[in-house]
């Protein structure tokens, strides 16, 4: 019973353990939008083919896998699309016109 308990309990930590690398390995920035608004962004640090997550000023979270891209960075689905190069992305919501943002800040992990 014992030998159980421990081994959920060593199971549980390493479900941890996962979830937090996987957060420490992402990058937050930060983008500056016309208005005033913010759009806030998570990107995975060690695989850019990974999914970024999209925080809009309004509404919930939106994760979007990555697109093929010429130059830059592309991700996006049937509603949204994050398109970017360098500091600036164009953040698409087919409900509302494009706005351009540019970087205004970055952190990695949590």
């Amino acid at each position: 019973m014992l030998a159980a308990l421990l081994s959920s309990g060593s199971a549980e930590a390493g479900e941890r353990t996962q979830v937090a690398q996987a957060q420490a390995a992402r990058r937050r920035v930060v983008f500056a939008c016309p208005g005033g608004v913010q759009l806030r962004v998570e990107f995975a640090v060690t695989d850019p083919g990974q999914p970024v997550i999209v925080h809009p000023a309004q509404g919930p979270a939106i994760t979007l896998p990555a697109q093929l891209s010429g130059s830059g960075f592309r991700y996006g689905d049937d509603q949204h699309e994050l398109q970017g190069k360098g500091r600036e992305v164009t953040w698409t919501d087919r409900n509302q016109p494009p706005p351009t943002c540019t970087e205004q800040g970055s952190k990695s992990g949590k």
